[in-house]
Formats: structure tokens, C-alpha cells, sequence
């Protein structure tokens, strides 16, 4: 089984944007923004890396590699295991926060939680995010400010640019602040608790639920992994997030660049800028900003940039 191309799957938020540039052009006849577009939904439809003619879903093809393909790490995932966003915000996000694996399973029917990561690839000026509660903030603070506006208040504000990382363990209270374009990198789990959301109508016009009960049980004061990453050197890469559950490195080439096979778990290659063609099996796809390629376990890969430079997120998949 070769390389496939996974086609995106746009999501429509109240808190999107009517413009994707420069990653997409948006779909004639949408009325809603768009704030997130899905690259490894299981119903994201899949093609061959030379073409764009949808042959399955990403659902369908996982359940067909076979354990070789997936990798010996992963053995066991029944299910994918990582979701990859694109998100856009015209305005800011909720205040919310994610629970972990153990009390996801126990209270949410899911395999686990959501540990996540975003990789900012556009900021406006004062671009920010909030992620974790301000050191010396009281268990009695949050409490008062539980489901308010003074909340937010209370949170590590971040400034952003673009080519930060931000790493956001499951339990960390946070917030998107508006005029981002971001990589979301995440356990494949959409289980959010709501805390605050500015009195905001979702798009069928009512109040959207908030979950103060399930998000305070989840919501820890201190999370000391939170915040901005420090990239690290790793054989012509970038390291940019390690975790638990997943890698993220960064690469960027003129010309040509090839890329090792990963030799236990298959990996994902998300094309940031540039353009150019894909070299796997059978006859070479081209590549653009905004397209995602699923590549099985223990196959090369081999880009060749058409002109200027081309920039990478290599996402693996961790197993505990």
C-alpha cells in the first residue's frame, strides 16, 4: 500500500472566517464562516497521491492497512489515532478546556482525551493565545470566575507570531484569540468542555452549551509542560513538540529533500508553503499549501520543490 493524499474537510464555526488564504480558496455557495478544516477526519475522503479522485475514506483505508503498515507501535489502535485541524478565527475561541485519557474513557465513552499542540502559521499584529492559569492563582479564584469573563483574566496571555509553537496538555484551561492561522495537533478525540464563551449564538442561532461541572473536574491549576515550545536540532529538522502521544517536526528544502522511512508507525506530512511533486510509488503527485499525505510504515518519500521553498510538518504517532 502506497502514500495516499487525505482531502480536507471544511467545518463551519461562528468564530470563522470567509477567507482561507493563502492555504485555501474557499468553496463557492458557503454562506457560514469557516473555522476549522479537518485533515484527518475519518470521513475526510482519500486519493492517490497522483490524483484528486477520491477512491475511499481515511476511515476505510485505516481499517485496511495492515499491522506492518500502521507500524509495529501501533498496535492496538483501533481507532486513528490523531486529528490534525487547520483552524482560522476572525474572533476569539471559548474559553475551554480538554480532559485527559483515564477520565475520558470513564465519563465520555472515548478511547482517550485530548493532548494537543498548534504550530502558528499566520498571526496578525497582537495575535494572542491564553493557555493555563497564571502562576499563584488560587483554587478560590477560579472558582469565582468559573463560567465568567473574569476567567479569561486569569490565564497566561501569549503572544503570537508566526512559526510558534504551543504545546497544551490535556487539563489546561485556554483560549484562541482572533486573526490566527494555526496547525492543531491533537489525540483524535473532539470531547471540548465550554467554560466561557462571551454569550455567543452558534450558527443555528442559540446559545452555545457550556460545561462548567465536567470542566471543572477536568481543569488542573498548574500544567508546567503549557505554553511556548523551544524547537530542538534533530538531523536537518526542527524538533518542535515531543509528547506522549505524538512528535511534530518541521523541515524546509529547495530542490529536492528526501525522507527516511519511519520504521514503527506510519506518519503524516502536512504541506505548509510551497509547491512541487511527491515521489512514492507509481507516478509522482503534486503538492500545494493546505495538502496532507498519509505515509504507511517503513516507506521513503522523496519531494522535489518547483521553485523557492517548501515548508513541512512531519506529525508521527506516539504509543504509551
Amino acid at each position: 500500500m502506497s502514500m495516499i493524499r487525505v482531502l480536507p474537510k471544511f467545518v463551519a464555526r461562528p468564530w470563522g472566517c470567509r477567507s482561507l488564504a493563502p492555504l485555501f480558496e474557499m468553496t463557492e455557495g458557503v454562506s457560514d464562516p469557516i473555522g476549522e478544516v479537518w485533515l484527518t477526519s475519518m470521513d475526510c475522503r482519500v486519493a492517490l497521491t497522483d490524483s484528486e479522485e477520491p477512491t475511499g475514506t481515511l476511515g476505510e483505508f485505516w481499517s485496511q492497512m495492515s499491522s506492518a503498515e500502521r507500524g509495529s507501535s501501533m498496535e492496538g489502535f483501533e481507532r486513528f489515532p490523531l486529528l490534525l485541524k487547520f483552524i482560522f478565527t476572525a474572533e476569539k475561541l471559548s474559553v475551554q478546556v480538554h480532559p485527559g485519557d483515564e477520565y475520558a474513557q470513564q465519563n465520555e465513552g472515548e478511547p482517550w482525551g485530548k493532548t494537543e499542540a498548534w504550530h502558528i502559521l499566520h498571526a496578525e499584529p497582537d495575535a494572542w493565545v491564553k493557555v493555563g492559569l497564571q502562576d499563584g492563582v488560587r483554587s478560590d479564584q477560579v472558582e469565582a470566575a468559573w463560567g465568567k469573563p473574569e476567567l479569561e483574566r486569569l490565564l497566561n496571555h501569549l503572544p503570537v507570531k508566526a512559526g510558534d509553537t504551543i504545546f497544551v496538555p490535556a487539563g489546561t484551561v485556554h483560549a484562541i484569540g482572533p486573526g490566527l492561522c494555526l496547525c492543531e495537533i491533537q489525540q483524535y478525540s473532539d470531547v471540548t468542555y465550554r467554560v466561557y464563551d462571551y454569550g455567543r449564538l452558534g450558527l443555528d442561532g442559540k446559545p452555545r452549551q457550556l460545561h462548567l461541572v465536567r470542566a471543572r473536574e477536568v481543569a488542573q491549576l498548574e500544567t508546567p509542560s503549557a505554553g511556548y515550545v523551544t524547537p530542538s536540532s534533530l538531523e536537518g529538522k526542527e524538533r518542535l513538540v515531543e509528547s506522549f502521544r505524538f512528535a511534530v517536526e518541521q523541515f524546509e528544502f529547495a530542490g529536492s529533500c528526501e525522507v527516511a522511512p519511519v520504521r514503527d508507525s506510519f506518519d503524516l506530512f502536512v504541506i505548509c508553503g510551497g509547491t512541487g511533486d511527491i515521489h512514492n510509488e507509481g507516478s509522482p503527485g503534486a503538492y500545494q499549501p493546505g495538502d496532507t499525505f498519509l505515509r504507511p510504515s517503513n516507506h521513503p518519500a522523496l519531494f522535489s520543490a518547483r521553485e523557492g521553498q517548501t515548508t513541512v510538518l512531519q506529525i508521527t504517532p506516539r504509543s504509551v
